[in-house]
Parts: C-alpha cells; structure tokens; sequence
C-alpha cells in the first residue's frame, strides 16, 4: 500500500476511534468512502517508474517490469477502495479528484 494510502487508511481509523462509531454495528453496505486526492500514489508511482526507465534514463519503459500494484499506484479510486477494504465499508468508494470549485458529485 503507497504511503499516501496508509494515511487515509490511519486517518479513517483515527476518526471512527474519535466519533465513537463502530463499523460493526452497521451492515457493510451501508457504509460509504469520499476521499479527495489530487494524485493518489505519486510516491509509488514515481519508484515504479524508476525501475521501469532504468532510473529515468529511457523514455520508453520496458513493460515486462512493471510492478503488479502499477495500476493502483496511477488510480485515485485506489485509495478510497484501500480504504473501505480496511474499515470493512461496502456501500460506495468514491474519490474527488477534479477542481475543487465543483460541488460533490
């Protein structure tokens, strides 16, 4: 899980412990996950890059190295879905990650 991630996933846990809620005691599918990222998993994204490029060296990476966890670190919905998975949340996973001027979809 990208370090970007492990903090949702820290801060959602933080907060339930705040408000005195517990999953447990409401059915999964009525639990939901909005969460705003601009980029999601840059850290990720970026070494995953390095080791493909040979350091940054060639534009044209070499596909046959690319991590299996490659296609969470380039999605924002990744970390909202890292996110239900650890608080046991089954209703919606979405992410905000267009111009904040707009209101929630």
């Amino acid at each position: 899980m990208d370090r970007a991630a492990q903090f949702a996933v820290a801060c959602t846990r933080d907060a339930l412990a705040d408000s005195g809620l517990s999953p447990e005691a409401v059915p999964p599918r009525r639990i939901a996950v909005a969460l705003g990222t601009a980029v999601a998993s840059t850290t990720s994204r970026e070494d995953e890059y390095l080791v493909m490029s040979d350091g940054g060296k060639d534009r044209l990476v070499d596909p046959g190295h690319i991590s299996p966890y490659m296609f969470d670190y380039l999605s924002p919905g990744a970390m909202p879905a890292e996110v239900a998975w650890a608080v046991g949340a089954e209703g919606r996973a979405r992410r905000r990650s267009r111009r904040s001027d707009r209101a929630w979809p």
